[in-house]
């Protein structure tokens, strides 16, 4: 009896690349430039830590390298329904931040009981209409 060979196919990872300066503009100098570059990073930001933490399935994101560094961006493709909700949660609080609403965006992960793991936070203030931003992070273990 002949065994039957299973072959699976996968599909190439497409990866794009770019550069640090294509993602981020240059000219931050401008209010519409600080704003763009710091929703393109905070962006960045929550994408690689829910990648690193393994918060969603490798094919919620896509990689990109930039200047020869490996990223995970977030698709926010409906794949992926939970990744999907995220990314329309940060597009949500971009509007916010273009009203200079928000203060302070959160990603705080639980353990399975619901008890705080860590954190990460992004800070925005508004001096002078001009947008800024500061990162912070808290293992709650190290407590």
């Amino acid at each position: 009896m002949a065994m039957k060979q299973i072959q699976l196919i996968q599909q190439p990872v497409r990866e794009t690349s770019i550069s640090w300066s294509s993602l981020f503009p240059h000219d931050t100098t401008t209010i519409t430039g600080s704003e763009m570059f710091i929703k393109q990073l905070t962006a960045l930001m929550f994408s690689c830590i829910t990648h690193i933490r393994g918060i969603f399935p490798e094919y919620a994101f896509e990689d990109k390298t930039l200047d020869d560094r490996k990223v995970k961006l977030l698709k926010g493709h409906y794949e992926c329904k939970n990744a999907y909700l995220m990314t329309r949660w940060l597009k949500s609080a971009f509007k916010a931040l273009d009203s200079q609403y928000m203060q302070t965006l959160i990603l705080e992960l639980l353990t399975l009981d619901d008890q705080p793991l860590e954190y990460y936070a992004v800070d925005y203030t508004y001096a002078n209409n001009e947008p800024s931003c500061s990162f912070r992070a808290n293992n709650r273990k190290e407590k």
